[in-house]
């Protein structure tokens, strides 16, 4: 590994600290959610390439971030799409059981949930702009710093800058 890929590294290991964290602030670093057998702190990876940061997390982060309003609230909404639920919880192995205890299908559970998600809402729950606000922060200590500095006037020579979007927003 490169001397520039081991900084890159570090700072990427830095970030997946703080999204962590950020998870953990509002309950979901110890947690599973809604009893599936996934952390959503285990689905994420930061990992440094040549040049930039690649950050992955499961796709129902962004229902994290947003949640959705009740129906109450929001008469004309539709309901969430199936499909997604029921990945969701076959992927889950989530099941919910009838009145003699017998495991419905994952479709039926599926259906049931988004039943309860499109009456009742879900909570939003952001953990994104904390970490981002840290990750700057951090950012910025890390250019206090001379290698991290060069490193980063290699990269944005070689980059345009509409390709670092941190910087722009």
């Amino acid at each position: 590994m490169s001397e520039d890929l081991k900084i890159l590294q570090s700072f990427a290991d830095t970030i997946e600290a703080i999204i962590k964290d950020e998870l953990k602030k509002i309950g979901l670093g110890d947690k599973y959610p809604s009893g599936g057998p996934v952390k959503i702190t285990n689905s994420l990876g930061v990992s440094a390439e040549l040049y930039k940061i690649v950050v992955e997390i499961n796709d129902y982060y962004i229902w994290i971030v947003r949640g959705r309003r009740p129906l109450k609230d929001n008469p004309t909404a539709g309901k969430p799409p199936l499909d997604s639920i029921q990945d969701w919880v076959s992927r889950r192995k989530f099941q919910f059981t009838d009145s003699k205890g017998k495991f419905l299908s994952f479709k039926k559970t599926a259906q049931i949930v988004q039943q309860i998600v499109w009456v009742k809402g879900v909570k939003p729950r952001d953990f994104l702009t904390p970490a981002r606000f840290r990750i700057i922060d951090a950012y910025a200590k890390k250019l206090a710093d001379p290698i991290f500095f060069n490193l980063f006037q290699k990269i944005a020579k070689d980059i345009p800058t509409k390709v670092i979007p941190i910087l722009t927003n």
